[in-house]
């Protein structure tokens, strides 16, 4: 048995697997177009006497966190052959991610799961999945164009054609405003054009300067027996003016189309979007991403914390031995210090309870309930409420 990166000439024997794992098989030839959008170094491979057998990629992105970015690398494309499962053999690609994420700086991890228990066992706990909102077109909210001024600029963009424009709006907006959001200033044009396939980008304008966006699909014809979609898979705006200005675009679709779509951040206040509506709106979730530490004492350096406080806290990690340690955790001109200590712990976390507080997943005696958190007095539940209140995650970054 051997575990190692991938090469170019590999990335056949990747691309087969991936489509009997994921269920698109086909006995077509695989040409270079199939993987040029991928980066085989990134690729980790279990090879079986010179076959592959099971696979995983680390996406490397910046994840923002409670307003910071850090590094995370983001689990994807796992797969084996029915034939080698039940073998340890994504226990053993596992192992190997977490120390190359370690070694690559990427401190936190983040996947979606296809079974929330399967990657428990990782450390990982579950956080949120979008909203997937399914609502009339014509019930959209949307104001006389007399009414937003005759300022805005609409520029309508091939999703192949926008990466430029979109990267820097969401570098500059994104992270303060969106918990959890993760992106990859640094894609690769391949890959870009691979995510973007038969997608449209929309730039709202105000002098010059892009003041929402937005990320669609059409599909479909009233007329027909499909009737039309606009599937809205991303958006943003600065202000209502700017989010009024997005909606009117959309709403000038009527006549084209029936049904709106809307993948929207968790929790988000949806229900004022729409305003005389003749039919149900309809609210879907799917599995909840998974998210974990990889690196305690990065992960947690220099997140916000609001009062000048200390604690000790001892953490076990089954996975990631680095992690096992007592740290001292200190707050310092409003961010958080972490360091080793020989200090006796006040408190006592797996990696499972600490990852939860960094992500904002669970409630603090959510995690007291199940054992993930334990020593806690009065006075420490105040302190990590306040440092480590609960948030909603939302990353639209796909993998």
């Amino acid at each position: 048995m051997e575990i190692r990166n991938l090469k170019k000439s590999d990335m056949t024997k990747v691309v087969k697997l991936h489509q009997y794992a994921y269920g698109f098989w086909t006995d077509k030839d695989v040409s270079e177009q199939d993987y040029e959008y991928m980066v085989p170094e990134d690729i980790i491979g279990l090879f079986d006497n010179d076959e592959l057998m099971s696979v995983l990629t680390i996406m490397k992105v910046k994840q923002a966190i409670r307003g910071v970015l850090k590094g995370m690398g983001g689990i994807s494309m796992v797969g084996t052959y029915p034939e080698a499962r039940m073998k340890g053999y994504i226990r053993s690609l596992m192992q190997t991610a977490f120390l190359q994420m370690k070694e690559q700086g990427l401190s936190l991890s983040m996947l979606e799961p296809f079974r929330e228990s399967f990657y428990a066992q990782f450390g990982y706990v579950p956080a949120h999945d979008k909203f997937r909102i399914t609502a009339p077109l014509d019930g959209l909210r949307t104001v006389s164009d007399s009414v937003i001024g005759e300022d805005w600029e609409f520029k309508r963009v091939a999703g192949s054609d926008a990466k430029g424009d979109y990267l820097a709006f969401i570098q500059d907006h994104a992270p303060s405003k969106h918990h959890g959001y993760a992106f990859n200033a640094n894609i690769r044009d391949e890959e870009w054009k691979q995510r973007n396939k038969n997608r449209l980008y929309v730039f709202v304008k105000r002098q010059g300067k892009v003041e929402a966006l937005a990320r669609y699909q059409i599909k479909g014809y009233m007329h027909f027996e499909e009737p039309g979609q606009l599937i809205i898979e991303e958006m943003y705006w600065r202000n209502l003016e700017s989010q009024t200005a997005l909606f009117n675009f959309f709403g000038k679709h009527r006549d084209q189309v029936k049904q709106l779509q809307i993948r929207a951040p968790y929790g988000i206040d949806f229900q004022h979007w729409f305003m005389d509506l003749k039919d149900w709106i309809e609210i879907k979730v799917w599995h909840p991403w998974m998210v974990r530490i990889i690196d305690v004492k990065e992960a947690l350096t220099g997140l916000p914390v609001p009062s000048e406080r200390e604690l000790t806290l001892k953490l076990t990690d089954a996975q990631c031995g680095w992690n096992n340690s007592t740290y001292l955790l200190q707050s310092e001109s409003g961010t958080l210090n972490v360091t080793t200590t020989k200090r006796v712990p006040q408190i006592e976390t797996t990696i499972h309870g600490i990852s939860a507080l960094v992500y904002g997943t669970h409630s603090l005696e959510a995690l007291e309930y199940a054992r993930w958190i334990k020593g806690l007095t009065n006075q420490m539940r105040e302190i990590l409420k306040e440092w480590f209140p609960q948030l909603p995650l939302y990353n639209p970054y796909t993998y």
